[in-house]
C-alpha cells in the first residue's frame, strides 16, 4: 500500500522558495526510559499504580516528578542552557485514557498557566490531571523552564490501544510542523515521519524505535520489518527528491556496525536493509544514500547505553545526501555528540544512570541523548560541503567494547567495608544502591547463587561468564571475599559483581 508521503513532497516544492541563510539550530534523540503518566491505566505492571507494597515500590505522582526534573536537566544541558531546537523523544507512555489528553498543546499550555508541575503533580487525583499523558506533563515541564517547544506531534496511528505498543515517539518542536504520519510496523513503535518547516526549508525527521534486542538472531527478523518500513518511505521521498533533508532518528536497537558485529546474522536491518553505512564522502559526493552519524566519533566514545556492561550504539541518527549539499538545510560537518553529563545521567564508571523506584526515585533514562547540529543554506545546490576528516567504513571496531571496571582509575570511589552497610537500617540501603563495598561472604546455595554476610543472604549477579569463573574459582570451602556493587532485582537487594578483578 502506498503510503501519504507524497505531501511530505510537495512541502518540499511549496517551501522551497522561501529561504534564510545560516540559522544553525539542534536536534536531540532522547529515549526517556518509560515515561509514563499518573492515570493508573497502564499497560506495564510496574506502572499501573495498584500493585502490593511487598511486591515492589508503586509508581506514583512523586516518581513522575524525579522523571520529568531529570529529562529538564538533561534538555536544559544543551546549547548552554537554551536547549535543542527539536527533539525526538522515544519511550513516552501511549496514553491509555486518550478522551482526557492534552488536545492542542498551546491551549493546553493557557489552561493549566496558572498551575505549577509540582502543583499538578501534588493534585495528580484530581479530574483535569490524572487523565493527563506523559508528554503533557513534560511539554509543561519544559515549558516551566524557559523552553518553549510550540510544536508537538505524537507518532501514533488508528487503531485499539490493545494492539499496540505501550509507548510512542514524539516530536517537540520551535519550527512550525507542517504534515505528520505514523506508520505502522511489526512489534514495534509506529514509525514516525514529520516535516518542520526551518526558515522555508522542508527538513523531514523519521522517528524510530524499533524491536529491543540487538544481538538476538531471533529478534532481527522483527528489525528488518521496522527496516523495511522506514526504507519504503525513505525511497518514496527520495524517489521524487533525491536531495531531499531527511534525518532518520531514534532507537533503532541496532548497533552501527551490526553486521560486522554479529556475523551469524547475514542480513541485519540497520546495514542490510536500511543501507546504514560509514564513508561520508560517498555520501556527500551521491554514491551512497545513508551516512551513520557514529562514524564521527573516535571508537573509544561510540556508546549511548551499556547492557551487561557491553557499550551500545542503539540511538542512531543517520543522515541523507541533501545534507551535503548547499541548499537547503545543512549538516554542521563533526557536530555529532553523545550528550553525557557526569552526576546527573552518567554515572563514575561512564555508565547512564537508568530510572530506579528505590531510594525515591534516582537516575532517569538508561540510553545517553544524541545530539548533531544543522544550519540553513541558500546556495543553488551544486556546490558539496567540505568534509573534514570524513568518517570511514574502515573505523569500525569490528568488536563489542566494554565498560571499564578498573577499581584503581581516578575518581573511582573506594569500596567501603559492608559493616557500614550492614549498620544502617535496611530502609535506608536505597541510597547506597550502586556504591561499592568490601564484602567477607559465606556461600549459602549455588542455583541462585547466595551469600550471607552481616547477618544477610543475598543473591549474587555477575554481567560475564569470566567474573563468574574467577568467583567460583576464588570459593574457599564456603567462604569468598569480593567487592561488590550494591544493587536491587525485584525489590531485592543483591550484590554485583561487575569485573574478575574484584573478586580476592
Amino acid at each position: 500500500m502506498r503510503i501519504a508521503v507524497p505531501s511530505l513532497l510537495f512541502l518540499w516544492i511549496s517551501l522551497s522558495g522561501f529561504s534564510s541563510t545560516d540559522r544553525e539550530f539542534s536536534v536531540l534523540t532522547f529515549n526517556v526510559e518509560n515515561l509514563f503518566d499518573v492515570d493508573g491505566v497502564a499497560l506495564f505492571d510496574d506502572y499501573s499504580m495498584d500493585i502490593p507494597e511487598d511486591e515492589g515500590i508503586p509508581y506514583s505522582a512523586n516518581l513522575l516528578g524525579k522523571k520529568l526534573a531529570f529529562v529538564r536537566d538533561t534538555v536544559l544541558s544543551v546549547e548552554d542552557d537554551e536547549g535543542p531546537d527539536v527533539i525526538l523523544f522515544q519511550e513516552l507512555e501511549r496514553d491509555q485514557t486518550p478522551r482526557s489528553g492534552m488536545g492542542d498543546p498551546a491551549k493546553f499550555l493557557r489552561d493549566f498557566r496558572q498551575d505549577s508541575v509540582q502543583d499538578m503533580l501534588e493534585n495528580s487525583g484530581e479530574r483535569r490531571i490524572k487523565g493527563l499523558p506523559s508528554y503533557a506533563f513534560l511539554l509543561k515541564v519544559l515549558d516551566e523552564a524557559g523552553l518553549d517547544y510550540p510544536y508537538v506531534s505524537i507518532g501514533q496511528s488508528e487503531g485499539d490501544l490493545r494492539d499496540q505498543a505501550a509507548h510512542v515517539n514524539v516530536v517537540f518542536s520551535r519550527f512550525p510542523i507542517t504534515a505528520t504520519l505514523a506508520i505502522p510496523t511489526l512489534m514495534a513503535r509506529e514509525v514516525q515521519v514529520v516535516t518542520l518547516d526551518v526558515d522555508g526549508h522542508p527538513f523531514i525527521v523519521i522517528n524510530n524505535h524499533w524491536k529491543s534486542g540487538a544481538s538476538n538472531p531471533e529478534t532481527e527478523s522483527i528489525r528488518i520489518e521496522n527496516a523495511k518500513t522506514v526504507r519504503r518511505a525513505l525511497d518514496e521521498i527520495l524517489a521524487e527528491n533525491p536531495k531531499a533533508d531527511v534525518l532518520i532518528a531514534g532507537d533503532l536497537n541496532s548497533y552501527y556496525d551490526q553486521s560486522l558485529l554479529f556475523p551469524e546474522m547475514r542480513t541485519t536491518a540497520m546495514n542490510s536493509i536500511l543501507g546504514s553505512q560509514g564513508d561520508e564522502q560517498a555520501v556527500a559526493d551521491g554514491d551512497e544514500e545513508l551516512y551513520n552519524l557514529w562514524f564521527e566519533l573516535p571508537q573509544e566514545e561510540r556508546y549511548s547505553e551499556t547492557w551487561r556492561d557491553r557499550k551500545g550504539t542503539l540511538m542512531n541518527m543517520i543522515l541523507t545526501p541533501g545534507f551535503y549539499d548547499d541548499r537547503g538545510i545543512q549538516y554542521v560537518d563533526n557536530s555529532f555528540e553523545v550528550v553525557q553529563i557526569p552526576g546527573l545521567n552518567m554515572d563514575e564508571w561512564g555508565r547512564p544512570m537508568r530510572f530506579q523506584f528505590a531510594g525515591g526515585g534516582r537516575g532517569g533514562s538508561d540510553h545517553f541523548p544524541v545530539l548533531a547540529r544543522f544550519k540553513t543554506v541558500d546556495g543553488d545546490g551544486s556546490r558539496t560541503l567540505a568534509l573534514k576528516d570524513p568518517g570511514s567504513e574502515s573505523d569500525q571496531p569490528g568488536e563489542i567494547l566494554y565498560v571499564d571496571y578498573d577499581l584503581d582509575r581516578p575518581g573511582i570511589l573506594k569500596p567501603l567495608p559492608a559493616k557500614t552497610l550492614f549498620e544502617m537500617p535496611e530502609d535506608q540501603w536505597a541510597d547506597q544502591i550502586g556504591s561499592l563495598f568490601s564484602v567477607s561472604a559465606k556461600l549459602v546455595s549455588r542455583n541462585p547463587v547466595k551469600v550471607e554476610a552481616g547477618g544477610h543472604v543475598m543473591e549474587v549477579y555477575c554481567p560475564s561468564k569470566e567474573t563468574w569463573h574467577s568467583f567460583y574459582r576464588a570459593v574457599d570451602g564456603h567462604s569468598i571475599r569480593f567487592v561488590g556493587e550494591l544493587g536491587v532485582w525485584k525489590g531485592n537487594y543483591q550484590w554485583v559483581i561487575r569485573d574478575p578483578s574484584w573478586v580476592e
